[in-house]
Formats: C-alpha cells, sequence, structure tokens
C-alpha cells in the first residue's frame, strides 16, 4: 500500500520549491502596493536578510525582537514578555504572538500538502 505522499508524488509532475514565493518577496510586495516604496526599500532589504534596518523605529525594533525570539525559541522570557508589555501593549503582545501561531500553522499545513502555487496551478493537470 503507497502512502498518499507516495500516491501524490506518482500523480504530479515535480514541483521546485524556489517557483514558490516567500513570505519575504510576498511581504515586499504587499508593502509597495500600500505605498511603501523606494524609500522603504532599504528597510525591506534589511528585513528580508533577517536584519533590523538601522532607521527602525523602537517599537518596531521591539516587535521584530519578541517575533523573533518567539520564532527561535517557542517561547518568550519573562524580561522580553515584560519589555514588549510595556512598550508596546498587551493587546499587541497578543497579536504578535497569534500572528506568529498562525504563520507557523500555514508553513507547516503548506510544507506537508505542498498545495500547487496558485499562479501556476493552471499548468498541472494531473493535481
Amino acid at each position: 500500500m503507497t502512502s498518499r505522499h507516495q500516491r501524490r508524488g506518482a500523480t504530479r509532475p515535480a514541483r521546485t520549491r524556489a517557483a514558490r514565493p516567500t513570505l519575504g518577496e510576498i511581504a515586499v510586495v504587499r508593502a509597495r502596493s500600500q505605498g511603501l516604496g523606494v524609500a522603504r526599500d532599504r528597510q525591506l532589504t534589511s528585513l528580508r536578510n533577517c536584519t533590523p534596518p538601522a532607521d527602525l523605529p523602537e517599537s518596531a525594533r521591539r516587535a521584530l525582537h519578541t517575533v523573533n525570539t518567539m520564532l527561535q525559541t517557542g517561547t518568550l522570557g519573562d524580561a522580553d514578555y515584560v519589555g514588549t508589555v510595556e512598550m508596546l501593549g498587551e493587546r499587541a503582545l497578543a497579536e504578535l504572538v497569534w500572528l506568529v501561531g498562525y504563520y507557523s500553522m500555514l508553513a507547516l499545513a503548506m510544507t506537508v500538502f505542498d498545495p500547487p502555487h496558485p499562479l501556476t496551478a493552471g499548468s498541472d493537470s494531473s493535481a
């Protein structure tokens, strides 16, 4: 008996992960569509390279630090919790926790189910 993954691999042509845009690329397109243009390119490039931009506001720097800590450790220590609540507020911390959890779950689902890229889905007739 073949597994679901083996059957899927046998019936669909192989797709490369490089064809799917990264969340960073999606974020850049979205930022540009909302009016962040050339002036923010340096910040966007820094964020794509996982380094905080030098001219990032302190509140955004705190949010970035908090998200990175949660992604790397799966938790938030007492000092980071208190620092984030003091600077951003408890509601903003809750929003960051939910967003990190949501995107982590989405990344897992996309990795497990490997859906076709929406822009090239029509070219895969055996799906």
